[in-house]
């Protein structure tokens, strides 16, 4: 009792000197983090999305060798993930060996080779896939660009408990931000390793409030093990490592497939709604019909969506028909009908879209189209900015004849 009577006061102390200096400590662990050049990390992840109620648990094993010249990375890698789904565990890798990344995929020994010299857009489009221990990895981004913005507003420092056998300060950072209706507020906790001036956890709550709905997302990144600056062979990150038994192949990009034309006739469908009411595409043979393939967990799309409603209310009267075609969500299983009423959305929205979605060719969200009373496709649109509903109104008024 005494012995964690005076652990508790060295450490109530330890906190006050923290308080004291809050720029000078933030500054020491940088450095500290900034000095680390290489290492082999498991690291536990869990992440709550703002739109499901399940949270994904993944853990991460990964070798790492800073190199700062690197335009993709900043560093060689090597990337096991493993989870569970339907009760069978999943391994993936990914090797970065400074040249090429390389996918081993397990299950049918095949490694594939993507080269940086010719797919570097690709690899850029595709490595936010990977998630990695960024106070390791890359601290600038973690200390200045994704959790204190070169700033310590909303920073304190909220008592200590330990991380294992591991003595850790904890630490607050808090952002909120207003606007109209919409509201967003982020924290980070994180965990300071007392003796070693490590992060050994760090924790991303959101709530926000957008279309009148309530989300919440739950990120954590927490150390399991963990060995740095070790001297490593040098030929640990090339391709000479992979294992034998692998296929080697290289990468053959895929071409997402085009947009059905303007002037094509629009594939017909026969989907359910929200009351599990049949609806086909023939059903509005007479009316211009705006189709929005869209999904819940998409934020784009979650934009577009007052956009869309604002439309339908504008337009209906006149001849208009907005539908919404959702290839992923369950009705039941994901509250669609309860979401959807909270955010006024009116206009139909219709299920179990993924065949339909194919046959028109979709391969981003939101994507729409304008179908003409005579069912031929008048225009596409993909993604949502700005002046998407600007654009969308001018040709629904000129498809209408509306001056």
């Amino acid at each position: 009792m005494r012995l964690w009577t005076l652990v508790s006061l060295a450490m109530f102390l330890s906190v006050k000197v923290f308080a004291q200096d809050t720029k000078e400590i933030f500054r020491n662990l940088f450095l500290k983090a900034d000095a680390i050049q290489n290492g082999t990390y498991e690291m536990l992840y869990r992440w709550k999305p703002l739109t499901d109620k399940d949270t994904l648990i993944k853990t991460y094993i990964t070798d790492f060798e800073r190199m700062l010249k690197d335009s993709l990375y900043e560093m060689k890698f090597k990337l096991v993930e493993k989870f569970y789904y339907d009760g069978k565990e999943n391994t993936y890798s990914t090797w970065y060996t400074g040249s090429e990344e390389v996918k081993l995929i397990p299950h049918d020994s095949t490694a594939t080779i993507i080269y940086s010299k010719v797919y570097s857009t690709f690899i850029k489009s595709i490595r936010h896939n990977k998630i990695f221990y960024l106070p390791f990895t890359d601290a600038d981004k973690f200390f200045q660009k994704s959790i204190f913005n070169d700033s310590l507003a909303g920073v304190s420092i909220d008592g200590y408990e330990r991380i294992g056998n591991n003595p850790c300060m904890r630490i607050i950072k808090q952002d909120k931000n207003y606007s109209g209706k919409e509201y967003f507020n982020s924290v980070y906790h994180i965990w300071v390793d007392t003796s070693t001036n490590l992060i050994l956890r760090y924790d991303w709550d959101v709530d926000m409030v957008m279309n009148n709905d309530t989300m919440h997302q739950y990120t954590s990144f927490e150390l399991k093990s963990v060995s740095i600056n070790k001297k490593i062979d040098e030929n640990y990150f090339s391709l000479e490592t992979v294992p034998k038994y692998y296929k080697l192949k290289e990468y053959v990009p895929n071409k997402s497939p085009a947009l059905l034309k303007s002037g094509e006739d629009a594939p017909d469908w026969s989907l359910v709604s929200l009351d599990n009411k049949k609806y086909l595409l023939s059903d509005f043979r007479g009316k211009l019909v705006l189709l929005d393939f869209f999904y819940k967990g998409c934020y784009p799309c979650m934009k577009a969506l007052p956009v869309l409603q604002a439309l339908h209310e504008k337009y209906e009267s006149k001849g208009l028909a907005v539908v919404g075609l959702d290839p992923f969500d369950e009705v039941e299983k994901d509250g669609m009908k309860n979401f959807l009423t909270k955010i006024g959305i009116t206009y139909i929205t219709l299920y179990d879209a993924k065949e339909v979605s194919k046959s028109y060719k979709v391969s981003g969200y939101p994507t729409m189209y304008l179908i003409g009373k005579d069912g031929k496709i008048i225009y596409t649109e993909v993604g949502y900015g700005e002046d998407t509903g600007k654009i969308l109104e001018t040709k629904i008024k000129e498809s209408l004849n509306e001056k």
